[in-house]
């Protein structure tokens, strides 16, 4: 059997469950009361919106400064691929000048042995 409404567990000191509402037995709160109670609200909100202010400029900063770091990181990660392209090309071109002065020097030495032998 389905509840049209909430059960209340709320008990009050007398062990019976309360309904939620206020104590009718009480007194009202006086206004001047409640006036201060809306003041000191009102400035706690706006404590609390001069908080949330000061941290979303915060945040913006932070997103700009992110952004710039993010593209500063683009840059030297192209220029870092440049550098490893330009470093293979010299270390070919290094390889490649050595095996011409071991080429050179093997045939100098050969050249060096025929003339012996014609002598």
């Amino acid at each position: 059997m389905p509840l049209d409404k909430p059960l209340n567990l709320d008990f009050d000191s007398s062990g019976s469950p309360s309904n939620g509402l206020p104590d009718q037995s009480s007194p009202s709160p006086k206004s001047g009361d409640l006036a201060t109670q809306v003041e000191e609200l009102k400035k706690e909100l706006q404590a609390k919106n001069r908080i949330l202010d000061a941290k979303n400029q915060e945040i913006s900063e932070l997103k700009i400064k992110n952004r710039q770091l993010n593209d500063t990181n683009n840059d030297i990660q192209a220029r870092q691929q440049i550098l490893e392209e330009e470093l293979g090309k010299a270390e070919a071109q290094i390889e490649l000048i050595q095996e011409l002065l071991l080429e050179d020097e093997s045939s100098e030495a050969s050249k060096k042995e025929e003339n012996s032998k014609h002598e």
